[in-house]
């Protein structure tokens, strides 16, 4: 059985559980962060987050894929009947070295 990716608002999303340890002004920081951070999608980009609570603790560095703890992404420009768009993406994951990272993507159509 694979690993479940669960779903939802900002708000469902279990910091606590997937960043164990970590100090409550951090996480304090980050609901603020996602807060603002759905406050400004544009209308119709729905406020959605992706999580893998398996990923809460490092699985060590031999697993096949990149451990995505948290990810989201942001449609920032996508007119209606244009094949154009902009996206920012969001990453919570762990490196090789069992470190998290933050990492941020901005995606382009044309």
């Amino acid at each position: 059985m694979g690993v479940v990716m669960e779903r939802g608002v900002f708000e469902a999303v279990p910091l606590g559980l997937l960043l164990p340890g970590s100090p409550a002004a951090l996480v304090a920081r980050l609901r603020v962060a996602g807060a603002a951070l759905d406050s400004a999608r544009p209308v119709g980009d729905a406020p959605t987050w992706y999580w893998q609570p398996e990923y809460a603790a490092f699985p060590g560095p031999d697993t096949a894929l990149v451990p995505l703890v948290l990810s989201t992404s942001v449609t920032v420009d996508n007119r209606p009947g244009d094949s154009d768009w902009t996206e920012l993406e969001l990453d919570v994951c762990w490196t090789r070295q069992g470190r998290l990272e933050v990492s941020a993507h901005v995606g382009v159509a044309c």
